[in-house]
């Protein structure tokens, strides 16, 4: 009977301590979303693609319709700023290098004419800034 009794606590109390371990986890999580949601908020809501959606609007709009390929050369050894620009650009396909008549070069910290005097006849291109270290360069 005693064993019994004892099985029925040990129960009780393994329940218990379940159901407040999973009630610390909850209030856990609760407040690093809670935190997570103060920070995103504080920050205006935008992310770091929606800033770079924004930073490649107008070099976007100057792509004719008719284009759908286009070059990228960078400084950026991670590629990160490729991959954001890949998806703005989409349905454009964007490759690396400088095969295409349209090319987007982002080189923030070079001059960018030393760049393409290197990869292009620049007497064949038009160049246009767009700030940020983004250019536009097409042939004329």
């Amino acid at each position: 009977m005693k064993l019994k009794l004892f099985h029925f606590y040990a129960r009780r109390l393994a329940a218990w301590g379940l159901i407040f371990l999973a009630m610390v986890s909850i209030v856990n999580e609760a407040r690093i979303s809670k935190d997570f949601w103060k920070s995103f908020l504080a920050s205006g809501c935008v992310d770091s693609v929606s800033l770079w959606e924004n930073r490649l609007a107008g070099l976007k709009s100057q792509i004719p319709q008719a284009v759908t390929r286009v070059g990228y050369i960078s400084s950026d050894p991670e590629h990160i700023e490729f991959y954001l620009t890949q998806y703005t650009l989409i349905p454009i396909i964007l490759e690396r290098g400088t095969n295409p008549d349209w090319i987007i070069a982002n080189y923030p910290a070079k001059t960018i004419h030393i760049v393409l005097r290197k990869q292009l006849d620049l007497e064949q291109y038009a160049v246009d800034n767009f700030g940020y270290g983004l250019y536009l360069v097409h042939k004329r």
